[in-house]
């Protein structure tokens, strides 16, 4: 699959996600910055149709009701692979939605072998929390943007994805099981407060991503489906996975609390 075809497998969560990209520059530009995620070989599970297009200002999306196809339709003159990543993501959360998995906005990393995710909207902290933890002993950083949360039999698992993120990060293949859940505040002192499980599940749900994020996208579920598939999947999560207001202060001194 590296050698001249028009297409490539990337390793999603041990979903086999394919791109199939016309333009050959555009086709290299994502294998090398996907590049730790390519897979040899394996039928898709889902597949994006990358094409140049010159009907469209913005990216389009548009959903196969009767497979797990996307065709992304791209303006030539698109700042390329930054905008083209979001709507990857909103693609793939669609089809995780109907796979007991999701794409949660949250950064996340692996300490003692366990996964734990922060999750906020934009500003919350979600970064921060990733840079302060950058070079913190035993911790290995997964995302820093938006996590991948799988069920695998009764338990869940955090995750790495091949999407772009906004810290660096030297990202592979890797999963844990999930420990702990968090919603970051910044604050002038650390501290821990437990959240109720129905009282997480609103928070949880509103930080998945969906098509819904799109309103222009064209998508096979209705909105009423695609509400009911981030309820569900947010009460198996918060039912199983301890959830937490995490007051951080922004000196990385609240890794101590993350255990």
């Amino acid at each position: 699959m590296i050698g001249n075809e028009p297409f490539f497998n990337l390793d999603l969560a041990g979903f086999i996600c394919q791109l199939e990209v016309k333009n050959s520059k555009w086709r290299d530009c994502l294998r090398e910055k996907f590049k730790a995620f390519l897979l040899q070989k394996g039928k898709p599970d889902l597949r994006f149709l990358i094409l140049p297009s010159k009907k469209f200002t913005d990216i389009s999306l548009k959903f196969s009701r009767n497979s797990n196809e996307i065709i992304v339709y791209c303006p030539r003159n698109l700042n390329f692979f930054k905008r083209l990543n979001f709507y990857l993501k909103v693609g793939a959360a669609d089809f995780l939605l109907n796979e007991n998995a999701f794409l949660l906005h949250a950064s996340s990393f692996i300490k003692d072998n366990r996964g734990y995710l922060f999750s906020g909207k934009r500003r919350a902290g979600k970064s921060t929390i990733i840079k302060l933890s950058h070079s913190s002993s035993g911790v290995y950083l997964l995302n820093d943007d938006f996590s991948l949360v799988r069920r695998l039999k009764e338990d869940h698992y955090v995750f790495s994805t091949p999407f772009y993120e906004t810290t660096p990060i030297n990202k592979k293949p890797k999963k844990a099981q999930i420990k702990a859940i968090y919603f970051p505040i910044q604050s002038d002192k650390n501290n821990l407060e437990r959240v109720i499980p129905h009282k997480a599940l609103p928070i949880l749900a509103s930080n998945i991503l969906s098509s819904l994020n799109m309103p222009d996208v064209k998508r096979y579920h209705s909105n009423k489906e695609t509400l009911g598939l981030i309820w569900s999947a947010a009460s198996r999560v918060v039912g199983k996975v301890p959830c937490y207001n995490l007051y951080f202060k922004k000196d990385g001194s609240f890794l101590r609390l993350i255990k």
